[in-house]
């Protein structure tokens, strides 16, 4: 035979106002969420709420304990906190009270599981410590008949063990500094609940020291088809969402009003972007100049010229600005503007007929190229605070200068190097604060136009060496980093109707 649940509680209650002494008078008060019980059939579902209850109002009369209640605690914008407990996912009742006893700035919580049999009762508490995220006491019983006194005093022993720090806690909290108690190993942990179980005589009892971090509930795709199943109107068409997003707002931990902001991501924004980075292409460059003379009745004759300008792969920094404006919360569109740096050859050489050649000596110098184009990017999730992101752009690249006519052989010179690229690139996002990023991204670039070889060749004889100076291949890549502004942005949808919901002002 099992005891009846009404007989439960009146021991319960009589239990509890005799052990729990007074100890903490002098001491702050500990805040204590009692949370929901979780019912484990649908009979249990009244007695759930009045073991609730009944543990709320008699943890109120101990003197070092401010009890705080679901509903007491801020609601979340589309719903009260205790419509959140009554929906949390069957075995998660732990997890979800640690996300209302965060939320209500509670210590320790005590919650629990109630399962009605014939004739008696079956109860789990768990006593957790908010502030860690971890479960302290974990024990449960099957009620008989004539154990209900037993029960009760041994439920009040290890509610104040547990609260008081005695147990399975490193410390107490509320006792921090030299006069912390010292923990307590796990040999004397075991005594301890030992000793409780014996002194609950005939009642079968399974104490145990959890000591594991909770697990928070996820919403899942189960859960969702489930809300999908039932009548009247769903919570993702009172948030003016569809089932997917309301799914992804779930899991967030995020409130409604910072999910919506986020959610817009930077749609309607101007974004300003400078960049700093290394980059290994088309930018270097050589002249390469010769010139031999001939002695012709005593004067010197230019006999063969030849000259050629490359653009030539090189690595250097890479220094942008990008403007860009979000068509999307997802894509934006603008436009860079940026330099590379880089280095110029300049090896001109001259020789005379007959004569042993002069070894070249070139010159090297530091030289930039200009880097323009639009620039299209897509960031994905914008709601995460680490984000991956893609794009691409075509660029026009303008290299050196024309050089001067007076250094080369016989004036010759080229028009400065003009290349069109194409760049896509991957890369990733994280914010540091409401209208501030940081980002990095890995560009390759493929060149689809332009010339990066230009000779000249005139003479009465092949004299001078006309090897061509290498030119820079199609390929390119390089790793950029910058912070990216936002400004301005479009607002979130009207969240009005949902203003009762809000949470209460301190």
């Amino acid at each position: 035979m099992y005891a009846s649940p009404v007989l439960t509680l009146l021991a319960l209650h009589a239990a509890l106002s005799g052990a729990v002494a007074p100890a903490l008078a002098d001491e702050p008060e500990t805040t204590i969420l009692v949370s929901s019980l979780q019912p484990r059939n649908p009979e249990a579902t009244g007695l759930a709420s009045l073991v609730e209850n009944f543990l709320a109002q008699e943890l109120e009369r101990h003197p070092g304990f401010a009890v705080l209640r679901v509903e007491d605690t801020p609601a979340f914008q589309d719903y009260p906190a205790r419509t959140y407990m009554e929906g949390c996912p069957p075995g998660e009742v732990a997890g979800c009270t640690q996300i209302i006893g965060e939320r209500g700035d509670a210590q320790f919580a005590v919650t629990g599981t109630v399962r009605a049999l014939v004739g008696g009762t079956k109860i789990q508490i768990e006593i957790l410590d908010i502030r860690s995220g971890r479960s302290l006491i974990r024990f449960e019983s099957e009620l008989e008949s004539g154990a209900d006194e037993a029960f009760a005093e041994g439920v009040a022993k290890v509610l104040v063990a547990a609260i008081d720090g005695e147990i399975g806690k490193e410390h107490d909290i509320r006792n921090d500094g030299e006069d912390a108690p010292e923990p307590m190993d796990d040999a004397a942990v075991r005594e301890q609940l030992a000793q409780l179980q014996r002194e609950m005589g005939s009642v079968t009892a399974v104490i145990t020291r959890s000591d594991h971090a909770i697990e928070r509930p996820t919403y899942t795709l189960e859960d969702l088809a489930k809300k999908m199943e039932g009548e009247g109107t769903k919570p993702w068409e009172r948030l003016d969402m569809k089932p997917a997003e309301y799914l992804r707002y779930k899991n967030s931990g995020l409130e409604l009003f910072q999910w919506r902001e986020r959610a817009i991501g930077r749609q309607g924004q101007l974004l300003v972007r400078p960049t700093v980075g290394f980059a290994s292409g088309p930018y270097a460059g050589t002249y390469y100049g010769r010139r031999a003379y001939d002695v012709v009745s005593g004067s010197l004759d230019v006999v063969d010229v030849y000259a050629a300008q490359a653009v030539q792969t090189g690595s250097g920094g890479y220094f942008s600005a990008d403007v860009a404006y979000g068509l999307t919360p997802v894509i934006d569109v603008g436009a860079t503007v940026g330099v590379t740096t880089g280095t110029w050859t300049i090896d001109i050489a001259q020789e005379t007929v007959g004569q042993p050649a002069s070894p070249p000596q070139p010159q090297s110098t530091g030289q930039t190229t200009l880097v323009v184009g639009p620039r299209i990017t897509a960031t994905l999730f914008p709601v995460l605070p680490i984000r991956p992101s893609f794009g691409g752009s075509v660029l026009v690249m303008r290299g050196r200068t024309t050089m001067d006519p007076e250094s080369t052989p016989e004036g010759i010179v080229f028009e400065p190097a003009v290349l069109v690229a194409g760049e896509a690139f991957i890369g990733g996002e994280a914010r540091i604060s409401k209208r501030v990023d940081v980002f990095v991204r890995v560009p390759v670039q493929v060149r689809l136009a332009g010339q990066v070889l230009s000779t000249f060749r005139d003479g009465i004889a092949e004299e001078v060496d006309a090897t061509a100076p290498a030119s820079a291949g199609v390929v390119s890549a390089g790793v950029t980093a910058g912070l990216q502004i936002r400004l301005f942005g479009a607002r979130p949808k009207d969240s009005s109707r949902f203003d009762d919901m809000d949470e209460p002002e301190e």
